[in-house]
C-alpha cells in the first residue's frame, strides 16, 4: 500500500481548495432566462434589469474592484495585481493630468499609495486594508484609461456614474466597449450589460479634463444616458445627484 507524503497531502488539500473556489464562483455566476434568475439582480436599479445579461461574483478580499476589472480585461479575477500595476503606470505617465484632476499632490499620493503593497499587516489574513480598496470616483478615470473602455459604476443605493477614457479617439463601436462594475455596500461584482443598454450620467470631472478627441465618446451615448436619468428619477424620486468632484483623504469615497 502506498502512503501519501506530507507534501502530497498538502498538494491534494490545495487542489481541493482551488476546486471549492471555482465551484463557489460558478454558483455565484448567472445568466438567467429571466432577469429574476440573475444573481444579485435585485441589488441593481429595477429599470436596468432588462439590460443585464449576467453577473459574476468575485472574491471579497478588499481587492474586489480590481478583480472585476481583471475578470473583464484579463479574463481572470486572479490577475488583479496586473490591473493595479497598470493603474500605477497610468498615474506615473500622466502625473500632471491627474494632479489637476485630484487637485494637488496630497490626493494623488493617497491614490498612488492605495495601489502599492501594504506596509502594515491586516487583522484578517489575506484581506486588503480599507485604504487599499478600489474607490469611485477617483479610480474610475484611471480604470477607463488603462482599459480604453467606458467604466460604469452601477448601484441601486447611490449615484451611478460613467467614466470614459481621458484621451484617445473612440473605437468604431463604442457601445460594445463598456465595463460595468456592480456596487453594493462593501463589495463590487461584475455586471455584463446587453448591447444598446442604458448608461448613467458621465462623471463631471471627465468633461473638465478630457482631450478634444476623447470628448467625442460621450456623444455616442447621449440618448441612452438621458433615458437612464429619466428612469432613475422615476424609480428613486426627485433626488438631486450628489456627485463629488473627488474624495478626500479624511473622508474617502469607499463602499
Amino acid at each position: 500500500m502506498e502512503h501519501a507524503s506530507g507534501k502530497g497531502k498538502k498538494s491534494v488539500r490545495r487542489e481541493s481548495a482551488e476546486v471549492d473556489v471555482v465551484n463557489k464562483r460558478a454558483r455565484h455566476s448567472s445568466t438567467g432566462e429571466s432577469s429574476s434568475e440573475i444573481f444579485r439582480i435585485n441589488r441593481m436599479p429595477a429599470f436596468m434589469h432588462p439590460y443585464i445579461e449576467a453577473t459574476i461574483d468575485v472574491e471579497s478580499d478588499g481587492n474586489c474592484g480590481y478583480r472585476v476589472l481583471a475578470l473583464d480585461n484579463k479574463h481572470s479575477e486572479h490577475d488583479f495585481q496586473l490591473i493595479k500595476d497598470d493603474m500605477l503606470n497610468e498615474l506615473k505617465l500622466h502625473r500632471d493630468e491627474y494632479l489637476n484632476i485630484y487637485g494637488g499632490e496630497k490626493r494623488l499620493a493617497y491614490i498612488t499609495e492605495a495601489l502599492l503593497p501594504s506596509k502594515r499587516k491586516t487583522r484578517r489574513h489575506g484581506v486588503a486594508l480599507m485604504e487599499k480598496w478600489f474607490t469611485f470616483p477617483d479610480m474610475g478615470h484611471v480604470a477607463a484609461c488603462i482599459l480604453d473602455r467606458a467604466v460604469v459604476n452601477l448601484t441601486k443605493d447611490r449615484d451611478c456614474l460613467t467614466f470614459f477614457p481621458l484621451r484617445g479617439s473612440p473605437p468604431e463601436d463604442p457601445s460594445s466597449h463598456i465595463v460595468c462594475v456592480g456596487s453594493i455596500p462593501g463589495h463590487y461584482f461584475h455586471v455584463k450589460l446587453k448591447d444598446g443598454c442604458l448608461i448613467p450620467p458621465t462623471c463631471p470631472q471627465w468633461r473638465n479634463h478630457c482631450s478634444p478627441k476623447a470628448a467625442v465618446r460621450e456623444s455616442y451615448f447621449l440618448d441612452r444616458r438621458t433615458k437612464f436619468q429619466e428612469l432613475m428619477k422615476a424609480e428613486t424620486g426627485d433626488k438631486k445627484a450628489n456627485v463629488a468632484g473627488g474624495s478626500t483623504i479624511d473622508d474617502p469615497l469607499v463602499l
